[in-house]
């Protein structure tokens, strides 16, 4: 799903400020017990100076049960003890404050969290860090703009990413694969072989690439590190895999044609009826005899209509009053091969009341979009079209939008009109490449791409 391949110079530095510390940080709080949690939380909320006594008795506890971990803060440099008073450094809380909602058990690690992260660095780093200009007064939103505005953006920004560290990339091939995109920083560290502040050192960067990050996890009672991706893009992904269409028992589907290509052997068998002179014909009906097609299905007569739109529009031959005169061009047909006609058919543009107001690019990504289901056999149209994210307006574009104070990537919702088009396209046009064949699963319309569709689109 992801390209991670390394094309561009990496301008993460983490000497660009002073993340000795925040290693250290991150080391202690990755080795906090549940006594030290309770009295780092209540620290966050009492005054800049309290007493001992009075934080015991908040607690609950004995003053000698704290003082293992009043001694860890101490040695962080986030409490001084002063006889019996107590000192919190006023900068060092914030810090904390910052890392420790990660314990909350409905902490989402998002937009938020890493907003919060690059506030450690220096403002004027930032620019250089994500080539992003300099004169920008909103630096974040910059950055959202450049690499996370869209899943396509993301994953460009991804693909562009030199990583300082192999053993990186191997992470986020490992995260991909996991069930729920989450990974036990232990399972990690064994491994890979890492020491504890390797990975500390590991996960920040991992961070500041805006990949993944580093939180926690409550296990029986007990908070584990876990690393994962951002909230909004892991969401996205658990959508895409959630409406994965499930693959068909192909014995169960009834297809509708045994030929890959039938709708161009269909135009073919037509005009080589006026091969020695003008066809003449009555009505569809018989033409629908012709090509052994029922003539009560409503579908097969649409179909009959297409296949003479479609001999009209590539100059094959004269369909005016019920007749098939063949046209210089039939004769050049007959000579090529299935493949080389679809690709002499998808040259032609779209019908204009298929186009109507859409650009050709969406249409050749509604095309595209059927390369997600390309190894899945035959899936139901409906089914595919639930995990379809292709962007055909406004509404229906796949986006990083702040909502409140929650970030998320916008789902497409498809008006009756983006529908038929989408329908029209794949149900349709595809089918009459050969790029998909069509059939039917309990009265529910499916399609798999053929083998000569994966080759054409991929």
């Amino acid at each position: 799903m992801l390209e991670i391949s390394l094309i561009k110079k990496n301008k993460i530095c983490l000497e660009d400020y002073n993340y000795k510390q925040d290693i250290e940080n991150r080391l202690l709080i990755s080795q906090l017990s549940a006594r030290d949690l309770e009295l780092l939380q209540e620290i966050l909320y009492s005054p800049l100076k309290i007493a001992f006594q009075d934080l015991s008795e908040a607690l609950s506890c004995e003053e000698k049960e704290l003082i293992p971990s009043v001694k860890k803060f101490i040695e962080s440099g986030l409490l001084s003890l002063n006889g019996s008073a107590i000192t919190v450094d006023k900068e060092k809380r914030k810090y904390f404050a910052a890392r420790i909602i990660a314990f909350d058990s409905d902490f989402k690690p998002g937009m938020e969290f890493l907003q919060g992260l690059l506030k450690k660095v220096p403002i004027h780093i930032l620019p250089v860090w994500y080539n992003i200009s300099r004169t920008s007064d909103r630096i974040f939103d910059s950055i959202v703009e450049k690499c996370l505005l869209t899943p396509q953006t993301f994953q460009r920004y991804l693909s562009a990413l030199q990583l300082p560290d192999p053993i990186m990339e191997e992470i986020i091939k490992d995260l991909l694969e996991a069930p729920e995109y989450m990974l036990y920083a232990s399972s990690l560290m064994d491994k890979y072989s890492l020491s504890q502040e390797q990975f500390q050192t590991t996960a920040l960067l991992l961070e500041f690439h805006l990949v993944c990050c580093l939180t926690y996890k409550k296990i029986d009672c007990k908070w584990v590190e876990v690393i994962t991706f951002f909230q909004e893009w892991k969401d996205y992904l658990l959508f895409l895999r959630k409406t994965q269409p499930p693959t068909l028992c192909a014995n169960s589907v009834e297809r509708e044609s045994s030929r890959d290509f039938s709708f161009l052997e269909d135009i073919t068998f037509l005009i080589s009826l006026a091969k020695k002179q003008p066809f003449f014909y009555k009505d569809t009906l018989e033409l629908a005899n012709c090509l052994h097609l029922s003539t009560t299905n409503k579908n097969h007569i649409k179909y009959i209509k297409r296949l003479l739109e479609k001999i009209e529009l590539l100059n094959l031959a004269s369909t005016a009053d019920k007749s098939l005169s063949l046209l210089d061009k039939a004769h050049e047909w007959f000579t090529l091969t299935n493949p080389q006609k679809s690709l002499l058919l998808y040259r032609h543009s779209y019908a204009p009341e298929m186009i109507g107001s859409f650009n050709e690019r969406v249409l050749r990504d509604i095309e595209k979009s059927v390369l997600k289901v390309a190894y899945s056999e035959w899936v139901l149209f409906e089914d595919f079209l639930k995990g379809m994210t292709t962007t055909l307006s406004e509404e229906s574009s796949v986006i990083l939008k702040k909502q409140g104070r929650n970030w998320k990537y916008t789902l497409p919702f498809y008006n009756s009109k983006e529908l038929i088009l989408i329908e029209a396209i794949i149900l349709e046009w595809l089918s009459e490449l050969g790029i998909i064949e069509l059939g039917s699963y309990q009265n529910h319309r499916c399609f798999r791409v053929t083998e000569y569709g994966k080759a054409f689109l991929g």
